[in-house]
């Protein structure tokens, strides 16, 4: 039997704002600064990021 991959979403940045509770502006400033994940780049103008990354950032930021 192989093992199952946990399902998970990508986010657009409407609801990495969302989940997060800051603004898009702080995301990407984060994001340049090393201080979140990056995005990932969907299509020629579309980028979103993976639920595991947005989830694991925030697990961490709780542990500190």
């Amino acid at each position: 039997m192989s093992p199952t991959l946990p399902p998970y979403e990508i986010f657009r940045i409407y609801e990495v704002v969302a989940i997060v509770k800051v603004g898009r502006s702080t995301i990407y400033s984060w994001m340049k600064q090393g201080k979140f994940p990056k995005q990932l780049r969907l299509g020629s103008r579309a980028v979103g990021w993976s639920s595991k990354a947005v989830f694991q950032w925030l697990a961490e930021r709780e542990a500190a």
